[in-house]
């Protein structure tokens, strides 16, 4: 169930019209004998404890104890009988864990339960500063699931579902890694995984034909032009559940029809009035004109994640932008003295944009190699890969510059 601004799996499946979370154990043992899969909530002689201290969490302010919450996950896995175990651990301000040393602790906790325990668990640790994906909410997230299933989902997604099915299809089947990630990814793109989903909704009474959201859509539009530096995953799931797609506690309910779908992520390029995202509401859970106060907050904390291009310019000399425009590009690239003769007679340049401690970078590379410059620096450990190339993809899609014309390090 999900508690505070965290979805819960149960809750989004029972988004589902018709799906039983709630079946008996002897269904429960049959239907895994005879499909090799179920998903429920938790049956009364199942860890009875920890249900009842899960459902106390939010008023006793322990949502977010570590050892509560190492204990919460590993009884259900244990009790059941589970012998390789898999978990996702989330870092970030979309998640529990808000630091990476938080998220470290209840790995090795987790895994030394485990240890404890007989059994093989491993621990991803991946990260939550944006949301995973573009829906947020339970019948969104279910399409959006589905879609994944059916070779159609964000990369995302995709990629970390790919990576965490792998490794527990190796531990299950006791095979390499690569043979388990050929097995995962021709299940994906065979539809086979899909279908299976569909027999899993079915053996539990689920119409998976005719999930169902809501009519009643606001858009969110961006007032500024650039690229997104920042989403505040936090801040997007505390709206999704005041408009009734979470719970504060255990006695609210859940509207499964509710939600939100962005339109952008971090990294894109944004225009004045183009969509940031949509917003599913309900009249039953809040009428649009109560919902347009909090539509105007959001519009503001939106304002903060496009990066303007002059804030650079606000930084003064400290910038690398600025410090580019006091020099002559051009006759400095034109120079022989700064060019290196390497093999086959490839002349490059000496002098390079670094991008370790830049910001805005796509907007900084774009006008570097529009003011003559061609090489550029970047690594795996900046983390910033994916911003360089933004930068170079939008100056080469505006005839700046060809591909080959470029040197990039990294």
């Amino acid at each position: 169930r999900g508690l505070g601004f965290t979805g819960g799996t149960i809750d989004k499946l029972e988004s589902i019209p018709g799906f039983n979370t709630s079946i008996d154990i002897k269904k429960f043992i049959e239907q895994v004998k005879n499909i090799q899969v179920a998903i429920v909530g938790q049956m009364g002689n199942l860890v009875p404890a920890d249900k009842k201290i899960y459902a106390l969490r939010d008023v006793t302010g322990t949502v977010e104890s570590i050892p509560l919450i190492a204990s919460s996950i590993m009884s259900k896995k244990l009790a059941s009988g589970a012998t390789s175990i898999v978990i996702d651990v989330k870092v970030g301000n979309g998640a529990l864990m808000k630091t990476e040393s938080d998220a470290k602790k209840l790995a090795r906790l987790l895994v030394e339960i485990g240890k404890h325990h007989n059994k093989k668990v491993v621990c991803f640790i991946t990260d939550m500063d944006e949301p995973l994906g573009y829906a947020i909410g339970n019948s969104l997230e279910v399409i959006e699931s589905i879609n994944t299933l059916k070779g159609n989902g964000p990369k995302d997604l995709t990629n970390l579902v790919t990576k965490l099915a792998t490794y527990m299809v190796s531990l299950g089947k006791n095979i390499t890694i690569e043979q388990a990630e050929k097995e995962v990814t021709e299940n994906l793109s065979n539809n086979k995984a899909y279908e299976k989903f569909v027999e899993l909704v079915k053996s539990q009474n689920g119409d998976i034909d005719n999930i169902k959201v809501s009519n009643n859509v606001i858009s969110i539009k961006s007032k500024e032009e650039g690229y997104i530096e920042k989403i505040d995953a936090l801040r997007l799931g505390e709206n999704a559940r005041i408009i009734g797609a979470g719970r504060l506690s255990k006695e609210e309910t859940i509207d499964f029809e509710v939600g939100l779908v962005l339109n952008k992520k971090i990294g894109d390029y944004v225009k004045v009035g183009e969509e940031l995202l949509k917003v599913y509401i309900n009249n039953k859970t809040l009428k649009e004109e109560e919902f347009t106060k909090r539509k105007i907050e959001l519009d503001k904390r939106e304002a903060d994640l496009i990066r303007r291009e002059n804030e650079l310019k606000k930084r003064g000399n400290n910038s690398h932008e600025e410090e580019l425009k006091n020099v002559d590009i051009k006759k400095i690239f034109d120079e022989k003295v700064y060019t290196l003769q390497v093999i086959k007679k490839i002349k490059i340049p000496l002098i390079g944009l670094g991008t370790s401690r830049i910001l805005n970078i796509p907007n900084v590379v774009y006008n570097s190699i529009k003011d003559g410059l061609r090489l550029i620096d970047t690594a795996f450990k900046y983390g910033n890969e994916d911003q360089v190339g933004l930068g170079i993809k939008k100056a080469i899609d505006d005839g700046l510059c060809k591909r080959e014309e470029l040197f990039i390090i990294g």
